[in-house]
């Protein structure tokens, strides 16, 4: 079979050898630039398939099967839904953050910072808030049943239409909260600080109020306690 290249790769006696070599090195030249193009759309191709994925829950390292944030700076974030049931926030800072419907129940939140935290609908039953700062932070309609509030600061809070049936709020700060509707059933407000605070349509049926401080508040039934 005839070569087209072989005339120009065979050195034939008295031809010109600069001009021989200058054709290897074109042709060469084109196969370089050729085989570069092929390989490079081969290395654009494949940079679309091992993309690393990014996730947003990379904060929440998971040690023994529950999440383990103590003493984590989350000020002003946005966990809204998130499930940190079982977490342990001890001494975490989460002030302004927003926990809209999110499930903390038996979270250890004990001594957290949690002041103008919006808690929205959120599941805390269960959970350990003893001594935690919940200074006017909003708990509408939270689920706070069996919870542990003992010492707590929920001064100025917004505690609408929650439910505390049976938690324990002795010693809690709750002066000028607002506790309208709330459920109250069996709650432990022992030395509790309830001074100023809006009781109204909330149930304390079975509620241990003794040596509560109750000055100024807004009782159930509307009256005003001396």
């Amino acid at each position: 079979m005839h070569d087209p290249l072989a005339n120009d790769y065979k050195i034939k006696p008295g031809a010109n050898s600069a001009v021989r070599t200058k054709k290897v090195v074109q042709r060469l030249a084109v196969a370089v630039v050729f085989l570069a193009g092929y390989f490079l759309g081969l290395s654009n191709t494949a940079t679309t398939v091992f993309q690393p994925e990014i996730t947003t829950t990379v904060f929440q390292p998971e040690i023994n099967g529950y999440t383990n944030l103590r003493g984590v700076n989350l000020q002003g974030a946005d966990l809204t839904n998130e499930n940190l049931a079982g977490a342990d926030l001890m001494n975490a800072d989460l002030r302004s953050a927003d926990l809209t419907e999110v499930n903390l129940s038996g979270a250890n939140l004990s001594g957290t910072k949690l002041y103008y935290a919006i808690f929205l609908g959120s599941d805390l039953s269960g959970a350990n808030l003893n001594e935690a700062n919940l200074f006017e932070a909003n708990l509408n309609k939270a689920n706070l049943e069996y919870a542990d509030l003992g010492a707590a600061d929920l001064t100025g809070a917004n505690l609408t239409g929650a439910n505390f049936y049976r938690a324990n709020l002795e010693y809690a700060a709750l002066s000028g909260a607002i506790l309208t509707g709330a459920n109250f059933t069996r709650v432990n407000f022992q030395y509790a600080d309830l001074s100023g605070a809006d009781l109204t349509s909330a149930d304390l049926t079975d509620a241990d109020l003794d040596d509560a401080i109750l000055t100024g508040a807004t009782m159930p039934d509307g009256s005003i306690h001396d």
